[in-house]
């Protein structure tokens, strides 16, 4: 069996291989499993369901798989890598539909009937409520990031933007001048 990695190692190996696909093009799969509460919420995952959840897990994953909780103690994860040559939207629900049954045959009744297995497919751009606001399923490495660097990003996007539509704007002038 593998490791099962904690929240900050796993959106860590999430973001790389985010940005291992979109330099690649090749597509990943994310697959998200957590127990919810009467109210539609997550629960918080014990640690014995959570070692039981993660051991079954891997039963139906590969060795290359990457598992772990994408959200401490409340979303299981995995990243499932080198999907396939562009039949992703055939492999998806195949990959959730058997990672599901895995899950239902071996995890206790009592967990099965609050089990939810949901899969992404990047780079799709769905977004989930994990709790602390929404966000994109892909980007949590960015939902991290602090007020201060979310603005400086935004005034940098800003600038990039303004030097860009100056340069479209004159540039034709430029080069009548010359």
């Amino acid at each position: 069996m593998g490791q099962a990695y904690n929240e900050e190692a796993f959106r860590y190996f999430l973001a790389s291989e985010r940005k291992r696909s979109e330099r690649s093009g090749c597509p990943f799969l994310l697959l998200l499993v957590d127990l919810k509460e009467q109210e539609g919420l997550s629960a918080r995952i014990d640690s014995v369901v959570a070692s039981n959840l993660f051991s079954n897990l891997w039963l139906c994953l590969r060795e290359t798989d990457l598992v772990g909780w994408y959200r401490e103690e409340r979303v299981a994860g995995a990243v499932l890598t080198e999907i396939g040559d562009g039949r992703q939207t055939e492999v998806s629900p195949l990959i959730g539909q058997r990672v599901t049954e895995g899950l239902y045959e071996r995890l206790p009744s009592g967990v099965v009937r609050r089990l939810r297995v949901r899969i992404y497919q990047h780079p799709e751009l769905e977004g989930i409520d994990s709790g602390d606001g929404f966000h994109l399923v892909f980007y949590p490495d960015v939902t991290r990031w602090s007020l201060f660097h979310r603005c400086a990003l935004s005034v940098k996007r800003a600038i990039v933007l303004t030097v860009g539509a100056v340069v479209l704007l004159l540039g034709p002038f430029v080069s009548g001048l010359s």
